[in-house]
């Protein structure tokens, strides 16, 4: 169960780290992301 609960932490690191690094470009990524037609 430890083990278990080490790899969700770091999932979770992992899966923050490109808002922590680079707040701006995601932020302007997202925005054209969100402005796409759906196909």
């Amino acid at each position: 169960m430890d083990y278990f609960l080490c790899v969700i932490g770091m999932v979770f690191i992992i899966e923050g780290l490109p808002y922590l690094v680079f707040p701006e470009k995601l932020k302007i990524y997202l925005i054209k992301i969100s402005t796409l037609p759906e196909t």
